[in-house]
């Protein structure tokens, strides 16, 4: 029987996922000197794949995306760690998220789905080359 629930897990290593898609980020700042999520929330704020916008995230459909229906939310301001966004953030964080899943249930009809938050190892302060984001990933 299918039940609504979530897992909040930590590791003392860096997932190799994220460990990979931080190394990215590090050498598109090496050869372009801006993070490439920025260059990404600017691409976006007007392309087709902008799904909604407000005055903190933007909730797009990636290009290439690996699942139908993915979604990711990304942090308008270049923040490398979710756990500093500030109170007020993190309701309009509620709020768009809130949005996702609405629109996802409708258009897809409920289907199962994971979200997951990625954020820069808190043992490594202030990368400017890493962007904080929430990718949600329908099963």
């Amino acid at each position: 029987m299918a039940h609504p629930h979530s897992q909040i897990i930590a590791t003392p290593v860096t997932p190799r996922r994220l460990a990979e898609e931080i190394s990215m980020c590090y050498h598109y700042f090496q050869s372009k000197e801006r993070c490439v999520f920025c260059d990404l929330v600017e691409t976006e704020a007007t392309g087709p794949r902008l799904i909604h916008a407000n005055e903190s995230f933007m909730l797009i459909a990636p290009y290439a995306a690996r699942f139908p229906y993915e979604m990711w939310i990304l942090p308008r301001e270049h923040a490398s760690h979710f756990e500093e966004i500030d109170v007020t953030t993190a309701g309009v964080l509620a709020e768009s998220l809130g949005l996702a899943f609405r629109l996802l249930d409708r258009v897809a009809d409920t289907p199962p789905y994971s979200f997951v938050v990625h954020s820069a190892p808190s043992r490594e302060r202030g990368m400017v080359h890493y962007h904080w984001h929430l990718e949600i990933l329908p099963r």
